[in-house]
């Protein structure tokens, strides 16, 4: 009886503690409307950090991986990735990695497109290409092609 007691305690503490910073947004920009927990505040400077450093980049990236590098467990950092970039881990590291790559095509024309999936931590090609094209309605080359001649 006394854990429930100490446990509903934590939780309401929790809830009221809000610190007025701001959450980041899906590629790693600050959101200034949502508050973040005092509880999420150690995962906050670490990971905008890795993000600064591209550790997205790595290939065959999981969950456990970032988790053990923030200090954390799976877990939290599953929720805390859900409440703050309200997607899932694999979508919101896919997300980082086309944003990633999209900048690569623009600054290394020299670049393949193979190669630029490589570097932005995709294991192939096919699923490279694949997830661009769902998310920008052509393929990586036509991308690329558009926004140069826009240039």
């Amino acid at each position: 009886m006394n854990y429930l007691l100490f446990y509903e305690q934590v939780e309401r503490i929790l809830e009221t503690e809000m610190l007025s910073e701001p959450q980041i947004s899906f590629l790693g920009e600050r959101n200034m409307e949502s508050p973040i927990p005092v509880c999420y505040l150690g995962i906050v400077e670490k990971l905008e950090k890795w993000i600064r450093q591209n550790g997205y980049t790595q290939s065959g990236l999981t969950i456990e991986d970032l988790a053990d590098l923030l200090g954390t467990n799976r877990t939290y950092l599953s929720r805390y990735i859900k409440a703050t970039y309200h997607v899932s881990f694999r979508d919101w590291i896919t997300g980082l990695r086309l944003e990633y790559a999209k900048r690569e095509m623009m600054e290394h024309p020299e670049l393949t497109v193979s190669g630029i999936s490589e570097k932005s931590g995709f294991l192939s090609l096919s699923y490279f290409t694949k997830i661009f094209t769902e998310r920008e309605s052509c393929s990586p080359a036509r991308w690329r092609k558009m926004q140069v001649d826009r240039h």
